[in-house]
């Protein structure tokens, strides 16, 4: 319907269900009144996700050029 490569549509929805769980404790850290903990949680754990992600990318790039 839209022309997308379904490879990419998958890996959205993939990265979309893995952070449901982050979202739950997220959201219970704040109603539980620890909110500079929600709010680092927030920042930290995409963070974190985009570091070992992309490091890990890297590593594997880097190992099968070399």
């Amino acid at each position: 319907l839209t022309n997308i490569n379904s490879v990419f549509l998958g890996l959205t929805v993939l990265a979309g269900a893995a952070s449901i769980g982050d979202y739950v404790s997220i959201v219970t850290f704040a109603k539980r009144g620890y909110s500079s903990t929600a709010v680092s949680g927030v920042f930290s754990g995409q963070l974190l996700n985009f570091l070992i992600g992309f490091g890990v990318a890297l590593i594997i790039n880097s190992i099968s050029k070399g």
